[in-house]
């Protein structure tokens, strides 16, 4: 596993997939990596698949993905009670 990581952080495309913790496959393609590239990298386990169309970085700090998935698809969402507190 550790070795996968120094190869990711060596490989150029990786490098170009957007800073972001969570980014959508629209934002890679305008990074310049295609959709064939990034399922490539989630074959690889250098990216992972974290909903239809948002990606992350298997390198990527732990995150409540189910909220950032949401916060996502809907900007304009209000997250409260529990959720909120998480």
């Amino acid at each position: 596993m550790k070795s996968e990581h120094i190869e990711a952080e060596s490989d150029p495309v990786v490098n170009r997939l957007p800073a972001r913790e969570v980014f959508r496959q629209s934002e890679a393609a305008r990074a310049g990596v295609s959709s064939r590239t990034l399922y490539r990298l989630v074959d690889r386990g250098v990216v992972e698949r974290v909903g239809r169309g948002l990606y992350r970085r298997s390198d990527a700090p732990p995150a409540d993905l189910d909220l950032v998935e949401v916060a996502l698809r809907s900007p304009l969402a209000t997250i409260c009670l529990t959720s909120a507190l998480a």
